[in-house]
């Protein structure tokens, strides 16, 4: 009869507490997922898998050799650098590529399965993407684009490459909306509104926040205020680029010369801007009124005026479906990354 559960812990084993092996009630033994065996807790998060628990080691070292055992399994002779694998890392990489999340949380899951359950628990990085990429092709659709999309994005982030994403427009927009999109896309949790230190600026100089920004029609009073916002963004920009992490600054008050200057002395990262419009009907729905609109137009004439020269890429975004846009942004930010990673490895 086997003992199962104590009031903090989980046993597996006999009745013999001497025999019995007592292990936290998180935990799954390796064995067990070999077996097929479930831990049995009776508030299982579903989320996780008992695949999760099992530890696969993918192997970096490029001197590393591959041999096939006696069943045709891929053994791995290196012992150099590892890093642990993780499916919500195979999955942040697939949501990367631009495969919906219910997809990469099934093809991430059934990587670490079949890695488990052919006893593959020291793969190289060469096997762990045939093993993904096989069962992308064959089990989910997913073809040679999304393949290679995950190919330089592991190499991107591998890297540490920083990036910096502008999103720029006048007020009413739906920039807010876009950047909480992109960045769930592109899994990055770094992300500057420059509304916030807009605000911050006036309580500090005022006491209160300005209804909106309606004055900066005034190209010099806008080039002042943008100048002044970047200077507050400065300590977490250069953080970002120094650590190689990809961040995005979005909101009015955007002067890209001004924010490229703020990096002085570091390798400045790769910048991709972009310029946000919607149509003049649904703005001026958005915005309430035409009187507002108008006003909102001057704003966005004078920042296309303070960054004329910036190259920004003009996105046209339709209120009713931002999924579009995103998907523009997002396939432009996967050409700049295979780019980037050109010769790489």
């Amino acid at each position: 009869m086997d003992a199962r559960t104590t009031s903090d812990s989980k046993v597996w084993g006999t009745e013999n507490s001497n025999d019995a092996r007592v292990v936290p009630t998180f935990v799954c033994r390796i064995e067990d997922a070999h077996n097929g065996l479930e831990p049995s807790h009776p508030t299982e998060n579903k989320i996780s898998s008992r695949y999760d628990f099992v530890k696969v080691k993918v192997q970096l070292n490029h001197l590393e050799s591959e041999d096939s055992d006696q069943n045709g399994r891929i053994q791995t002779n290196a012992r150099g650098h590892y890093y642990v694998l993780s499916r919500f890392l195979i999955m942040r990489y697939l949501a990367g590529t631009g495969i919906n999340i219910a997809d990469a949380n099934r093809i991430a899951l059934r990587v670490k399965k079949q890695l488990v359950s052919l006893n593959e628990l020291r793969p190289t990085q060469r096997r762990l993407e045939d093993v993904l990429f096989t069962i992308m092709r064959t089990e989910f659709g997913y073809g040679e684009k999304y393949c290679d999309a995950y190919r330089f994005l592991t190499i991107f982030y591998t890297n540490r490459i920083p990036l910096l994403i502008l999103m720029y427009g006048t007020v009413c927009t739906g920039k807010s909306t876009l950047c909480r999109m992109l960045a769930e896309t592109l899994n990055t949790p770094t992300v500057l509104h420059t509304q916030v230190a807009v605000d911050t600026l006036d309580i500090v100089n005022s006491g209160r926040c300005r209804e909106a920004p309606w004055e900066l029609h005034v190209l010099d009073d806008l080039r002042e205020l943008c100048g002044a916002v970047a200077k507050g963004m400065r300590a977490e920009l250069r953080s970002a680029a120094e650590s190689g992490k990809i961040i995005i600054v979005e909101g009015v008050h955007v002067d890209v010369a001004e924010i490229r200057s703020l990096y002085d002395g570091l390798r400045p990262p790769t910048v991709c801007t972009f310029c946000i419009h919607i149509p003049a009907d649904q703005h001026i729905l958005q915005i309430g009124g035409e009187e507002k609109h108008k006003a909102a137009v001057a704003i966005d004439e004078a920042l296309m005026r303070l960054n004329a020269e910036a190259g920004a890429v003009s996105v046209q975004v339709d209120i009713l479906d931002y999924s579009k846009a995103v998907n523009f942004m997002h396939n432009r930010l996967l050409e700049v990354i295979k780019n980037l990673t050109v010769g790489m490895k």
